[in-house]
C-alpha cells in the first residue's frame, strides 16, 4: 500500500501548535518563517496536519498578510523521511479543501529561499507541478554603508534643476502634504506590484502600513514645485540598522534617469543614518521593479538572500 494512502490529515488543534511549531524548525533551521511558527494561533493562519500511526509527519497553511489580503499564501512542510512521496500533494489539497478560499481571494502564492541547495530545487518544483509561476524575485540585502562613499550622489544632476530633495519631517508638518507621500507610494506600489485595492475602504488600512515605524528624519521625498515624484521612507531596526522601507520614483523618468534620482535620494538617506551613528542597513529589490534592481550593483551588499514567490490564480472547479 503507498504511504500517503495510510496518512491522514486534519484540522490543527491548539495541543499540536508545540509540535508543528517543532516540525518547522527542524525542517528550516535558520531560514524559518518566524512570522508562521509564532502566529500560529492567528484568525489569519489555518493549519491541516498530516499524521501517520498517530505521529506528526507534515502540515499545511494558508494564511494572507496585511500587504496582500486578496492573495492566500501557502506554506507546505513535510518532515524528511515522508518527502517525494506525494504528502505534500495531499497536504496542498487537504488544507485547500477544509479552508476554501474566500470570494475575494484571487490567486494563491508560495515563496522559498534561493541558495542553490537541492532543498531549493524540490520546492520550486513542487510548486511548479501544482501549476504555480514564478511571478517574482525579491533580493534581500544587508549593506554595510560605514565607508560607503555616497557623497557625489547627494547633488541632484543638473539636467533636473527644477527638483528638490526635503525631508519627511518637514512634509509630515503638514497634512495635505504628508497625503501627497502617502498617494505617491501606495500609487507607485501598485504600479510595480500589479495590484489595486478593490474598494476604496481598503486605504484607511493601508495609511498604517506605509507609514508604520517610519522615521521622518531618515526619510526623504523629492519633489517637483508641490508635485512628489520620489520618496524613500527609513525606520531603524534591531538598535543600530537603517531598515529601508520604500524607495519609488515617478514613471516619468527613463530607468536611467531614475536610477540616478534615486541614488540621490538614497544618498541622502545615508547620509541622516550616518548622523544617526548607523553604519549598516537591509533593503528588500524586487525584480520587477527596473529602477532599484539596477541598484543591486551600486549598493554596498554583504548579504543577499532570493526570495522566490511562486502564484497561481484560484481555481473554483
Amino acid at each position: 500500500m503507498s504511504i500517503a494512502k495510510q496518512i491522514t490529515t486534519r484540522k490543527m488543534a491548539p495541543t499540536d501548535i508545540p509540535n508543528v511549531q517543532m516540525l518547522i524548525r527542524q525542517a528550516f533551521g535558520d531560514e524559518e518563517d518566524d512570522y508562521l511558527s509564532d502566529n500560529l494561533t492567528s484568525d489569519r493562519i489555518r493549519v491541516v496536519i498530516a499524521e501517520h500511526n498517530s505521529d506528526l509527519i507534515g502540515a499545511a497553511a494558508t494564511y494572507y498578510n496585511r500587504l496582500h489580503p486578496y492573495v492566500v499564501g501557502i506554506f507546505i512542510v513535510v518532515s524528511e523521511p515522508y518527502r517525494r512521496q506525494g504528502i505534500g500533494r495531499q497536504l496542498h489539497n487537504a488544507v485547500l479543501q477544509a479552508y476554501p478560499l474566500e470570494k475575494h481571494h484571487i490567486a494563491i502564492s508560495g515563496d522559498y529561499v534561493q541558495e542553490n541547495s537541492q532543498k531549493d530545487k524540490e520546492a520550486e518544483a513542487f510548486l511548479s507541478a501544482m501549476g504555480y509561476q514564478l511571478v517574482l524575485d525579491c533580493h534581500c540585502v544587508e549593506l554595510n554603508i560605514e565607508n560607503f562613499n555616497f557623497t557625489r550622489h547627494l547633488a541632484i544632476p543638473s539636467q533636473f534643476e527644477s527638483l528638490r530633495i526635503t525631508s519627511l519631517e518637514v512634509l509630515f508638518t503638514a497634512p495635505t502634504k504628508r497625503q501627497k507621500v502617502f498617494d505617491f507610494l501606495l500609487l507607485r506600489y501598485m504600479e510595480e506590484h500589479f495590484w489595486s485595492p478593490p474598494q476604496s475602504k481598503d486605504y484607511p488600512a493601508w495609511k498604517d502600513i506605509v507609514f508604520r515605524g517610519v522615521l521622518p528624519e531618515l526619510s526623504f521625498a523629492l519633489r517637483e514645485g508641490d508635485r512628489i515624484v520620489g520618496v524613500s521612507t527609513a525606520r531603524i531596526s534591531n538598535g543600530d540598522t537603517l531598515d529601508m522601507h520604500w524607495a519609488y520614483i515617478s514613471r516619468q523618468y527613463s530607468i536611467d534617469a531614475a536610477v540616478a534620482l534615486l541614488k540621490c535620494l538614497l544618498a541622502h538617506q545615508f547620509k541622516a543614518a550616518h548622523a544617526h551613528k548607523l553604519y549598516k542597513a537591509d533593503l528588500e529589490i524586487d525584480t520587477t521593479d527596473k529602477v532599484i534592481s539596477a541598484l543591486l550593483d551600486w549598493l554596498p551588499i554583504y548579504n543577499d538572500k532570493v526570495w522566490h514567490m511562486l502564484q497561481k490564480p484560484r481555481s473554483d472547479s
